[in-house]
């Protein structure tokens, strides 16, 4: 397993190979096999020559970026003290990567309300942040926009008030689709399932699975998966009034949901990462 690739070298104390340079990036989502692995790919004189007969001219280097802040891969295994251990094991220098060269003035401006250290670059444009209700959403869209929110479901809700209002918008994500979809399936096979019915075998089914959490530790983020799953399916079913059975509302899940990008664009901010527009709305910022 990949596990494995990590662990018994380890134990079997192998040497990889050895550079001058080492780069790594998200360095706060490291765990401690992985820790161990990059440590061993930096070149030592003083080692590598008894090793391998090979006498590097300087110590090798070791570049680590990352943000503490980012550090959400606990489920997989990583350290969360990984950016605080990598510091204490390399004693490594500290320089911060706090301009933004995306983001015009005003919207750094507002960002700086939760990161104080965040400035935009010397030459940024003013740019323009304001704030709108749901109601005027639709009379300011236009092509080229990028709406984002942290859940799934308003991005739904709002594609297919837009797309009603003959506006092409699609929601990025076939994989998100392909994950709804499957919970369709799963829900219309419960006992009893009537397709009219569809909402109520919904809550049921996310009901027994918020059962399966109970008494575990650390489910905060699933459960809040599932309770996202379950109004993103309620919005598809409410709003998609012309589909008459589970294959039809399948279809039209997966019609909603595209990675080839369309007029309009609305995506989670975990799904926008590296994207860029001209305007990003924020939906429910709250």
């Amino acid at each position: 397993s990949f596990g494995d690739m990590l662990w018994l070298p380890w134990v079997w104390e192998l040497r990889p190979e050895i550079f001058d340079w080492v780069f790594v990036d998200e360095c706060q989502d490291l765990n401690r096999a992985q820790l161990e692995m990059v440590l061993k790919l930096r070149a030592r004189p003083h080692v590598d020559r008894v090793i391998t007969g090979n006498w590097k001219a300087q110590v090798g280097r070791m570049i680590f970026v990352g943000d503490p802040r980012q550090a959400i891969y606990g489920f997989s295994g990583a350290d969360a003290r990984s950016y605080a251990n990598i510091q204490e094991r390399t004693g490594a220098s500290e320089f911060p990567l706090s301009t933004s060269y995306r983001c015009p003035v005003l919207v750094v401006r507002e960002a700086q309300a939760i990161v104080p250290s965040i400035q935009a670059r010397p030459d940024a444009e003013l740019g323009t942040v304001r704030w709108i209700s749901e109601i005027e959403l639709h009379a300011n869209v236009s092509e080229g926009d990028l709406l984002l929110c942290r859940m799934t479901a308003p991005l739904i809700a709002t594609c297919l008030d837009l797309i009603r209002a003959r506006v092409p918008a699609r929601v990025r994500g076939k994989d998100i689709g392909k994950m709804l979809v499957k919970t369709v399936k799963i829900v219309s096979e419960r006992d009893e399932f009537k397709f009219a019915e569809f909402g109520k075998h919904l809550l049921a089914h996310t009901e027994a699975q918020l059962e399966k959490l109970r008494g575990r530790d650390d489910t905060e983020a699933q459960t809040e998966r599932l309770y996202d799953i379950e109004a993103a399916l309620l919005a598809c079913f409410e709003g998609c009034t012309e589909a008459r059975d589970v294959g039809e509302l399948c279809e039209d899940i997966q019609a909603l949901f595209s990675d080839d990008r369309p007029g309009v664009w609305l995506s989670t901010v975990h799904k926008a990462k590296g994207l860029e527009a001209r305007r990003v709305r924020i939906l429910r910022p709250d």
